[in-house]
């Protein structure tokens, strides 16, 4: 699904997904306007424009095949959990009787509308994951 990333950043433009990818539905619905977007910014951008179930789905996609199945993950924006935002009682289950839980947290923020040049953020962004 991804081809190249920018540092640690995939982004979008590289992202070959018929929903989130250039083209794709995303796109064609207008959700998403800038290729050069990491897909950390795009998250942030959902967030910021209240977007969550669109920001869900989008990191639910572009996860697909990244995470091994033994493995549960969360993604945050700024302490509100985007994915997945209604956990199961299996899930936090697993997460509060795991031996290993790794995060990971970034800054994430970007220009909302380069014509005003008006941005978002920053945000703390934190990924949590840990093994079933």
């Amino acid at each position: 699904m991804l081809d190249k990333k920018r540092g640690y950043f995939f982004i979008l433009k590289d992202l070959n997904s018929p929903y989130a990818g250039i083209g794709g539905q995303l796109w064609s619905e207008g959700l998403i306007t800038d290729s050069e977007n990491t897909l950390l910014q795009q998250i942030g951008e959902f967030y910021k424009t209240n977007k969550l179930g669109v920001a869900e789905k989008f990191i639910q996609n572009v996860s697909q095949g990244a995470v091994p199945e033994q493995f549960e993950y969360e993604v945050w924006i700024d302490n509100v959990v985007l994915y997945p935002r209604i956990s199961s009682p299996e899930h936090i289950k697993s997460k509060d009787k795991t031996d290993l839980l790794l995060t990971s947290k970034k800054l994430t923020f970007g220009i909302i509308n380069r014509t005003t040049t008006e941005i978002w953020g920053p945000y703390k962004a934190e990924v949590f994951v840990w093994q079933r």
